[in-house]
């Protein structure tokens, strides 16, 4: 149940993202730079578990978002494709430790994926 509740939140991060991507409209060389620089990702702070695994895989996914997080904001296909492959990446490394988590840290994390999904939102 664990593995599939994570899978389904990562799925849905990966899926809105690509989705994000290919819905805007398609900008010029010129102005990707500009829009790129302007795109900011205010990240919710970060729950903590008793897993120090748990954490340190956590924090892993949020560095992933913060370094691909404004070229995803900013329409940069090129980069949500290597962010969708990272975090894919991420997932298979990270089911070890969701399965660690409590029921009370599993809401936690589950709470944090989707306003981390938000954040990746234009």
């Amino acid at each position: 149940m664990k593995k599939v509740m994570f899978s389904l939140m990562a799925a849905g991060i990966l899926a809105f993202g690509a989705n994000t991507v290919q819905a805007q409209e398609v900008v010029p060389p010129q102005q990707e730079a500009t829009l790129q620089e302007n795109q900011e990702v205010t990240m919710p702070e970060q729950p903590k578990f008793a897993n120090e695994d748990a954490n340190k895989g956590l924090s892993e996914f949020t560095d992933l978002v913060k370094e691909y997080g404004p070229a995803v904001k900013a329409n940069d296909m090129e980069k949500a494709q290597e962010f969708s492959n990272k975090v894919g990446e991420w997932q298979q490394g990270a089911a070890a430790w969701i399965s660690t988590l409590s029921a009370d840290e599993q809401t936690k994390l589950q709470e944090y994926m989707q306003k981390v999904g938000e954040t990746l939102k234009p």
